[in-house]
């Protein structure tokens, strides 16, 4: 629907710091073993030149990889890839016997056997992982969600825990862990990508885990970091309960609103940031102030945002509202070719995004690269240990199979 019910402007913004993004380098050396083929029966990995026919994941050889690596000089040629996904038992009795193989996997020490638990839980439908977690609960008197500790290996945790939290556990988990590394592009994405319902719930939970409100922890956190105008604007995007986007769209609104962004700095800010606008009448403002002003809106925040951290803000908004799935393949490819691969944020895209559209994030990734994003992962071993890269080509082939 349209955008009516509007908050204060936010005053014009001038020259400040740009935006940290957070980018988790892995410091383990080089781990020489190729990327494996996880057993489905023990959870092994075995090497790709050995043949079986009981493996979760099925690789072969794949063939030499494209002169254009993309930006990325490490890239072997000779990488083993998924060819194959093999769906597996996802019922009641299919999460006894996860439930009972979790268990012996947790008792004799889950890093001693990370493919096994990593072949459990990254297969499976996020539906069946949340079945497997209840059972657990009830067999055992545990939250599996506890149980999951790797002292040593805090990336692989992540990702685990990650599969094992519900969504409000999970975008909760990751609002804190933006707020806590002064992400704040990551915070926009969690508020702009995720309905506002579910965001609502999630918020509850950050408030029930950490004792705290999420705005006032926002607020807190920003305090000495930005300018005034910044945090004004950060503030109100935490704040604002979007529109859902029903599909419908408030014609009369849309003249106004676009008139509104050809006005300057502080009207941009007050549409992007402050409006409950639904992301598709957002995309409607969008397209109408092309077709009026014959420019991109893009190209108006360069015109007209001074400040490099606020430009950003807004063109992950833009973005976010422009195309998701294109926004985030185009993220996902801004990782992979970075000097340092941030883990985080590929676990945050990957499994938060997994069941909602990754399967179209994976078609626009393979548009922006040039190159399958299961390849990308099973070359990048130099920046991403294997236990991860096992870890998102699962997910990344079970939502193929959604």
């Amino acid at each position: 629907m349209g955008c009516s019910a509007s908050k204060k402007s936010v005053g014009e913004s001038k020259s400040y710091p740009a935006v940290k993004t957070i980018e988790v380098a892995s410091n383990e050396e080089d781990n020489k073993s190729a990327i494996g083929q996880l057993n489905a029966e023990d959870g092994t990995v075995k090497s790709n030149k050995e043949k079986s026919t009981g493996s979760n994941v099925a690789v072969t050889e794949s063939p030499k990889a494209e002169e254009n690596n993309n930006g990325r000089d490490d890239v072997e040629d000779d990488t083993s890839i998924p060819q194959q996904f093999v769906k597996r038992e996802e019922n009641k009795e299919g999460a006894d016997k996860d439930v009972t193989t979790l268990n012996e996997i947790i008792v004799n020490s889950i890093s001693n056997n990370i493919n096994g638990i990593i072949r459990i839980l990254g297969s499976v439908s996020y539906e069946h992982r949340q079945l497997v977690r209840s059972k657990y609960q009830e067999k055992f008197n545990k939250d599996l969600l506890d149980e999951i500790i790797l002292t040593e290996e805090k990336d692989i945790e992540m990702g685990l825990k990650s599969l094992v939290r519900n969504h409000a556990e999970f975008l909760s988990f990751f609002m804190h862990h933006s707020i806590k590394r002064s992400d704040f592009r990551a915070l926009v994405e969690i508020l702009m990508a995720w309905p506002s319902e579910l965001l609502a719930q999630a918020k509850e939970k950050y408030k029930e885990d950490r004792r705290v409100d999420f705005l006032e922890d926002v607020t807190n956190s920003i305090g000495e970091k930005l300018s005034e105008e910044q945090k004004s604007m950060i503030i109100s995007l935490a704040s604002l309960e979007r529109s859902e986007d029903s599909g419908e769209l408030d014609e009369s609104a849309l003249n106004d609103e676009c008139e509104q962004l050809s006005e300057g700095a502080t009207s941009i800010i007050d549409v992007l940031a402050t409006k409950p606008c639904s992301r598709t009448q957002l995309k409607s403002i969008f397209d109408q102030f092309k077709l009026k002003y014959y420019m991109d809106i893009t190209e108006s925040i360069d015109i007209e945002i001074q400040d490099e951290f606020t430009e950003t803000v807004l063109k992950t908004i833009v973005g976010i509202a422009s195309d998701t799935p294109l926004y985030f393949a185009t993220l996902l490819h801004e990782i992979l070719t970075s000097p340092q691969v941030s883990i985080d944020r590929l676990l945050f895209i990957v499994i938060g995004r997994q069941f909602v559209d990754l399967a179209d994030i994976m078609k626009r990734y393979e548009e922006v690269s040039t190159r399958p994003f299961v390849n990308a992962i099973a070359q990048s071993k130099e920046h991403v240990k294997d236990p991860i890269r096992d870890l998102l080509l699962l997910v990344t082939e079970r939502s193929n199979t959604a």
